[in-house]
């Protein structure tokens, strides 16, 4: 055999053993042969859980309201809204607002009780002397649906919440009411700044 035709030879059998050679999958495909069977492809689709809220940072009832008094604190402003304080006339602040309510479970609860495991909405001086409040929910609004409420908030089990969004509900909001009970006995208030703290708490209820 001349070298030529050797040379020919070869080239036709390297041909031949890349031409058999099986094709195996390399990045993002998937390998498929006959008699294999099916192959399956993964389709995928990713929502990032996430919300947003807002609740007011100060409910100031006044000063010197005197004994056997009542002093309002309505939360009804918007977000960025400027707070007034309680004087002849009831005080403001801002709702509780959820912007953002991107969720997985069911809702997205939120409460409201006083801070520190106390059993009573109340603010106290220096000295002890504490003053007793109420806070009522008002008003809800979830979406488009708007209700009417006027519930007392209580501190124990559903009694503490305020909302409820259900997931697929981007917006809502709730109005609350505080209202202060100053002193009830004696013929005069006793000084000092009276202070106290609600904790309100965002979940995932599922």
């Amino acid at each position: 055999m001349t070298k030529k035709a050797a040379a020919l030879l070869l080239a036709a059998s390297l041909a031949v053993s890349v031409c058999a050679m099986p094709v195996f999958a390399t990045g993002t495909s998937l390998p498929g042969s006959k008699g294999s069977g099916p192959s399956m492809t993964e389709v995928k689709y990713v929502v990032t859980e996430a919300y947003e809220w807002t609740v007011p940072a100060l409910i100031d009832f006044g000063k010197d309201a005197g004994v056997n008094e009542k002093r309002e604190v309505n939360t009804t402003l918007d977000k960025d809204g400027t707070n007034t304080p309680s004087t002849g006339t009831d005080g403001t602040a801002p709702k509780v607002i959820v912007t953002k309510n991107v969720i997985s479970g069911k809702f997205l609860k939120i409460t409201l009780e006083p801070a520190g495991g106390s059993t009573d909405f109340s603010v106290k001086n220096d000295e002890g002397v504490e003053l007793k409040y109420t806070v009522t929910l008002t008003d809800t609004t979830i979406g488009s649906d708007v209700k009417t409420l006027n519930r007392k908030i209580g501190t124990t089990g559903t009694e503490k919440t305020i909302l409820a969004v259900p997931a697929g509900t981007n917006t809502a909001e709730a109005k609350l009411k505080f209202e202060l009970s100053t002193a009830t006995t004696g013929t005069s208030e006793k000084a000092g700044t009276y202070t106290g703290n609600v904790q309100f708490t965002a979940s995932i209820a599922t």
